[in-house]
């Protein structure tokens, strides 16, 4: 075969991958270059490009170059070439056109005058002419037009590359297969495959980049199961031409078996999940249709339950032993905190069961390189459980070596595995949630994927900067249209990021520093003697009094008797409407910092932070870190774990300190049970005042553990203090057993909610007839349901509940440390109809 010209396309900012890919497939002669790469050889060249590469979006071969300043001219060029070299009159053809700084700018037109000059040159010479056909024709003819130059090209592939043939369902907004192959590439896959790595997409959508990875992993040619090629129907692929196409399909083929099988016996797993059903669906519909069924593993689970292999857990241990004693704590209780054993699993029963084994915020570091820079580093600064009551110049690209083939250093250890993955952007989900969605990846990968790398594509490179991770480097790349980062971690400690703020030096503070102090003060003089007559240690200082710091300020204190003048002090900082300068924002929040640590007194190591902002479904109970860290804290004469570090909320909702007061007055010999439970607080307040049983119900085994060891350290144990795990909804409605036996139901639901182990979504406005009446089935006949909620529009729908005697008690459960917000909750008495 003859040497010619080839140009391989690619989307922008890929060329220089492309480059290294075309050199890898044995193409010396491949120059970058815009908008893709050029190179010079055979057809036999670039038939192997448009098999094997996983980034090129089309291989061209140039026909001709001339100057086209208008159609006719266009037209002209187009007819020098002859065309009964490429194409019959019995054949059809498409024609598309590119044009930029040029005087032709209709592309439309342009396309059709180079189809005219096509079909007018054949029909002269042969009496008839070929049929315009859009979709898969027997050639296909691209034209570039280019400050008045037109280069016109023969399409090999056909149609775009990435279209590999393998999906057969799509989902909202999927990347394109060759940007998923990209990213793989970039994050350094194909090494981690080699050394036995796992591949994890937690939010895989129709499961593009588990295939792909999988496809790289078990060197499966991309383009293998394509059907349609440019180079098919075109008069140039002589028999020459189809006899090196066969040896690559055949060579492809048993590559294809043989990755397989290698794959099939290494450690390497590829696994995706997605909280989405219909889209795990169709990921196991196109992970099939790709000839990878049972090579690859897709599953519905919410991005929290993501987990390594233990496989990988093992391995990462092995990487790095120095890893923060945080993720894998010890068991036992240090004298004022205690190592975190809500990892555990299982089905809770009751109180007297054996402890489970005990097992940053956010801050991403990316700046934008100078100089159009592509690549930037940075530095490395139930069952519902129910219980009865009580290579050569041409060579081939080259398999990835198997883990006991690959060449490494004695003392380097592979990597355990790369998790990858595109989170949705604003356009498919709302703002609020998406950078919850950030704060909780990053939380996942800090606490379960130590020693892993991890791969993050962004629309939006701010929201980075809230998983808590510093990235050691990035690429710009596009998403169709949008422009992207791609985000890489090297997963370990030293990567860990806090935006804890720094106190800003009494030097520095501006003259409302000191408003917040007096405020402060006078917040604490108005207080101390409600707090000392009621015998309150746990409360809120402070909530956005002063707009510009926007602020709420809680204490507890300790309940330790070793440490008894010890107190604790969270910050919360209410996110700022975007309206609002940022660095204004977070000056006035390092003042607020510094002013209340003086006022208060407290060292820095008992002062925590978080930031607040609305929460939907499950992110206010999900984990942000795992210090393992718990406090003892009192409340009316009980003894209470809280965790200042690992979750937005402590597991003490101080708003709620006069309902639960209530609770303990109404609970004396009637049989309690409360209903999403949380960290069973109640439970303990209904048990003290005296409750025959409580039952805790929980979707969370997390919080159920919490729950039992809050009842277990006031000594409430045995089967009078059930836990259950269960959807609470689920499990009233089929809770035939316990009718008529709860003399006090605590109802205090989440304003919405969703999980993996739910059929859809719960919502406290629109469920609450449902959820109320079938608490309302369970009470006694004297009994009585406590139900509050958070929600501040929360309109309960008296008329559907007109039956029932209720009493709406809000204002006598909101406490005097809250009264500056009366709507913080709503609660009602709810007794049966007389």
């Amino acid at each position: 075969m003859s040497e010619q010209r080839f140009f391989v396309s690619a989307a922008r900012n890929l060329e220089s991958l492309l480059a290294d890919e075309l050199r890898g497939l044995g193409i010396e002669t491949a120059v970058e270059t815009r908008a893709g790469v050029d190179f010079s050889g055979s057809l036999a060249d670039a038939y192997r490009v448009c098999l094997w590469s996983r980034v090129a979006s089309r291989v061209l071969l140039p026909l001709s170059d001339f100057a086209a300043p208008n159609p006719d001219a266009l037209y002209a060029g187009v007819r020098e070439i002859d065309w009964s070299e490429h194409l019959g009159p019995e054949q059809t053809l498409a024609v598309s056109v590119d044009s930029a700084r040029s005087q032709i700018e209709h592309t439309q037109f342009a396309a059709q005058r180079v189809k005219d000059a096509i079909v007018d040159q054949i029909r002269e010479r042969s009496g008839s002419r070929p049929s315009v056909r859009p979709i898969q024709p027997d050639l296909a003819l691209r034209c570039r037009l280019f400050r008045d130059q037109a280069v016109l090209f023969l399409d090999l592939s056909g149609e775009a590359l990435h279209r590999r043939g393998w999906r057969i369902q799509g989902g909202a907004a999927p990347l394109k297969e060759t940007l998923a192959a990209a990213l793989l590439l970039r994050a350094g896959w194909p090494e981690i495959a080699a050394g036995g790595g796992e591949l994890i997409d937690p939010l895989c959508g129709i499961g593009t980049l588990v295939i792909e990875g999988a496809l790289i992993a078990a060197d499966i040619a991309p383009g293998l199961r394509r059907d349609y090629w440019g180079f098919s129907g075109w008069r140039g692929h002589d028999q020459a031409a189809w006899s090196a196409w066969r040896t690559l399909l055949a060579e492809a083929k048993e590559r294809r078996a043989t990755g397989l099988h290698r794959l099939v016996r290494s450690s390497t797993r590829l696994r995706g999940s997605d909280l989405d059903p219909a889209a795990i669906k169709a990921a196991h519909a196109n992970a099939s249709h790709a000839g990878l069924a049972g090579h690859v593993q897709f599953e519905r689970q919410a991005l929290e339950d993501c987990r390594p292999s233990r496989r990988s857990q093992m391995a990462s241990l092995s990487l790095d032993q120095s890893i923060d004693q945080s993720l894998n704590p010890s068991p036992g209780l240090s004298p004022d905190s205690s190592s975190d054993p809500l990892t555990g699993t299982g089905t809770i029963a009751d109180t007297n069961a054996s402890s489970a084994s005990s097992s940053a915020s956010s801050g991403t570091d990316v700046e934008a390189g100078n100089g159009g820079s592509v690549e930037t580093r940075v530095g490395t600064d139930t069952d519902i459980g129910l219980r009865p009551p009580a290579g050569n110049a041409h060579r081939s690209p080259q398999p990835i070596p198997s883990a006991a083939s690959s060449e490494r250093a004695s003392n380097t250890t592979p990597i355990p595995g790369l998790l990858i993955t595109n989170p949705p952007y604003g356009e498919r989900i709302g703002a609020e949630d998406l950078a919850g969605l950030y704060q909780s990846l990053g939380a996942l990968l800090r606490i379960q994927f130590g020693g892993w790398r991890a791969a993050v594509l962004t629309g939006n490179p701010e929201l980075g900067k809230r998983m808590g991770l510093r990235a050691h480097r990035f690429h710009t790349l596009y998403n169709g249209p949008i422009e992207c980062r791609l985000l890489h971690f090297e997963v370990r400690p030293e990567a860990h990021v806090s935006d804890r703020p720094r106190p800003l030096p009494p030097a520095e503070r501006g003259p409302g520093a000191e408003m917040l102090a007096n405020r402060l003060r006078k917040n604490q003089k108005a207080l101390r003697k409600w707090l000392q007559r009621e015998g309150i240690g746990c409360y809120r200082l402070y909530d956005a009094d002063l707009p510009e710091y926007a602020l709420a300020v809680d204490v507890y204190q300790s309940a330790n008797p070793a440490t008894p003048e010890r107190r604790f002090v969270q910050v919360q900082e209410y996110a700022a409407p975007p309206d609002i300068d940022p660095k204004a924002a977070r000056r006035r929040l390092r003042e607020g910092i510094g002013v209340i640590a003086e006022v208060l007194e407290v060292p820095e190591h008992d002062l925590f932070f978080k930031v607040r902002q609305p929460q939907r479904g499950k992110a206010q109970y999900e984990r942000l870190a795992q210090t393992g860290h718990f406090h003892k804290v009192a409340e009316d004469e009980l003894t209470l774990l809280v965790n200042f570090e690992d979750y937005l909320d402590t597991g003490l909702f101080l708003d709620h300190r006069e309902t639960r007061r209530l609770i303990g007055h109404l609970a004396a010999d009637r049989n309690m049970l409360n209903l999403f439970g949380y960290t069973g607080v109640a439970s303990c307040h209904a048990a003290r005042g005296g409750a025959r049983s409580t039952t805790t119900v929980d979707l969370s085994k997390t919080y159920l553990d919490w729950a039992r060891r809050n009842l277990a350290l006031n000594g409430f144990t045995g089967h009078d203090h059930q836990l259950i795990q269960a959807n609470c909804l689920e499990w009233l409605e089929q809770a035939r057993a316990y009718r008529g036996h709860f003399g006090l139901i605590f109802l205090d639901p989440p304003t919405f909610s969703t999980s993996k182990r739910m059929d859809g979504t719960f919502d406290v406005e629109r469920d609450q007839v449902r959820l109320i009446r079938a608490a309302v089935a369970l009470l006694a006949a004297d009994g009585e349901l406590i139900f509050s909620t958070n929600k501040r529009r929360f309109k309960l729908d008296e008329e559907a509940l007109s039956d029932l005697d209720i009493e709406d008690i809000s204002a006598q459960t909101i406490p005097k440390d809250f009264a500056r917000h009366p709507h913080i909750h709503r609660c009602w008495r709810i007794r049966r109809g007389s």
